[in-house]
């Protein structure tokens, strides 16, 4: 019993709340090696090598080309006067393009997605603070060490910057459910938006999770719809704002008001259709 006594603080997770600050700035630091490993990895070898990556994407849009690639394995009929493209969502190829301009090389980029890294880390941390403070150190600690997160870093794929977005339009779509507040509710809209145009996958959890929130907020029908609907046409429209100039931008070229990447629909039918 004794022994199980002198247990109870660690299992009871006190000590995590006492020195989080403490531990934050570990995992910080730990977060900031990782990148530094990565960078030095690079300094003679190219990061992003993917010919119709964000990176490339970026190199075209910084130097006047405009948001061109040419993908001959997806497109073949591609080429000078046929390269607008729309197979990327834009948030990762700014992203890429602001980096440019302190540096063409891939450092900058690298440089980029590691304090979208860092940056997610510390999102986890306040959303799970927020939702059970014993588990937001851990979960920061999870997200820091994940494999598949750190090999993101030198990756110009989008997932980075997706789950920064993802992860700070959670934390402030908890805040409007636990205070309210058109303030946290925009933001939210706004933050999902940003992910969806990063990966084209949060189109359907944005949706689903305005789906759920009406679900759970079925009550308050009785002070009426409008009190009901707020919170999620506020999201709504937020999300909806950001998507817009991509939507416009699609239309205008292409005469599709393509939501996020033409490749979503192209891979699903690609890798699931086998010629003879």
């Amino acid at each position: 019993m004794d022994a199980i006594q002198r247990l109870s603080v660690p299992l009871n997770f006190t000590w995590l709340q006492k020195y989080e600050r403490q531990l934050m700035a570990l995992l910080t630091v730990i977060a900031m090696c990782v990148v530094a490993r990565n960078v030095v990895a690079h300094f003679h070898q190219d990061a992003f090598t993917r010919e119709d990556g964000s990176w490339a994407i970026a190199q075209d849009l910084v130097s006047g080309k405009g948001y061109t690639v040419c993908a001959s394995n997806y497109f073949p009929f591609c080429g000078p006067g046929n390269d607008q493209t729309a197979m990327r969502p834009p948030v990762p190829v700014l992203l890429m393009a602001l980096a440019m301009l302190f540096s063409s090389s891939h450092i900058a980029g690298v440089v980029v997605q590691g304090l979208l890294y860092i940056g997610t880390a510390w999102v986890i941390f306040a959303f799970l603070k927020e939702w059970d403070r014993r588990i937001a150190i851990p979960g920061a600690l999870l997200w820091v060490i994940c494999i598949a997160a750190i090999h993101e870093i030198d990756t110009d794929g989008g997932d980075m910057a997706c789950a920064f977005f993802f992860c700070a339009g959670l934390l402030y779509f908890q805040r409007g459910r636990q205070q309210g507040g058109l303030a946290n509710w925009l933001l939210s809209g706004l933050l999902f938006g940003t992910a969806a145009l990063c990966r084209s996958v949060m189109l359907g959890i944005a949706a689903a999770l305005g789906i759920g929130l009406l679900w759970e907020r079925r009550l308050l029908i009785r002070d009426g719809l409008l009190k009901l609907a707020t919170p999620a046409l506020a999201g709504l429209g937020a999300f909806v704002v950001v998507l817009a100039p991509w939507a416009i931008h699609n239309q205008m070229v292409f005469g599709n008001s393509e939501l996020s990447g033409t490749l979503v629909g192209y891979n699903v039918y690609r890798m699931n259709y086998y010629l003879e």
